[in-house]
């Protein structure tokens, strides 16, 4: 199926197959691709890029498709693989994190540092 161009989000590079590879949903998925491009909030002379999750419900494209700027992508990334690696030594606590200490990492980012913190 291919992602369509015709949109507010102007597709660049694209995953028409995505539906096919995504992860334990693959071949049975809602979300048929992936796709990087001109975002649908750019105002007039402002040219932000954004990924979009190309939702379809079977008769037309789903207004739950997802689109986010790519640096809140880059910090969704970065809070998986931190998680991530977290969880490896997880098992080491009865509840799998340490009450006293909730906080696993603080990741200098633009801005800012993001907390990453148990809840």
């Amino acid at each position: 199926m291919n992602i369509p161009t015709n949109l507010k989000h102007k597709p660049v590079i694209v995953v028409q197959n995505y539906e096919q590879v995504a992860g334990s949903e693959a071949g049975n998925s809602e979300a048929k691709g992936l796709s990087i491009g001109l975002a649908q909030w750019n105002d007039r002379g402002s040219v932000e890029a954004s990924a979009k999750v190309w939702r379809h419900t079977g008769e037309k494209w789903s207004r739950q498709s997802e689109e986010m700027p790519l640096t809140r992508v880059l910090d969704l990334a970065i809070l998986i693989c931190r998680t991530n690696l977290y969880m490896q030594d997880a098992y080491r606590y009865p509840k799998y994190y340490d009450p006293e200490h909730t906080q696993i990492d603080r990741i200098g980012l633009q801005g800012d540092a993001m907390t990453v913190e148990v809840c």
